[in-house]
């Protein structure tokens, strides 16, 4: 049995815990595999792992969905309670979306844009 180099990966989500997604991106990240990521449907939290890859791959048909960080509760109260949290997720979001500008509200891309902007390297 030799040392694995490459590793597939499908992502099929509809989102989830923000700092999930940033731990499993570090984990794919500091690993000396090379991840390459198929997606059929990439949304909220989903968009943060999918950036970890080396190669993006999507299919025609998938659809990505990006927005601002929020609180399952998201309430004046929570935001206020968990400012500096919520500020540097928001953060840590912006930097790894440069190449997207979407506004605080759900946004959606089709693959062909997502490739146009450089955010995924191949649709199939």
């Amino acid at each position: 049995m030799g040392t694995i180099t490459y590793c597939s990966m499908f992502l099929y989500t509809s989102g989830g815990d923000v700092e999930a997604a940033f731990a499993i991106k570090s984990l794919i990240e500091v690993n000396k595999i090379k991840v390459t990521i198929y997606c059929s449907r990439v949304e909220s939290a989903g968009t943060i792992i999918l950036s970890a890859a080396k190669k993006k791959i999507s299919f025609k048909y998938t659809f990505f969905m990006f927005h601002n960080t929020r609180l399952e509760n998201d309430t004046k109260e929570e935001r206020k309670k968990y400012k500096v949290k919520m500020d540097k997720l928001d953060k840590m979001c912006q930097e790894l979306y440069q190449k997207i500008k979407f506004t605080d509200q759900h946004q959606y891309f089709g693959p062909y844009q997502l490739l146009e902007l450089g955010y995924i390297d191949e649709v199939i």
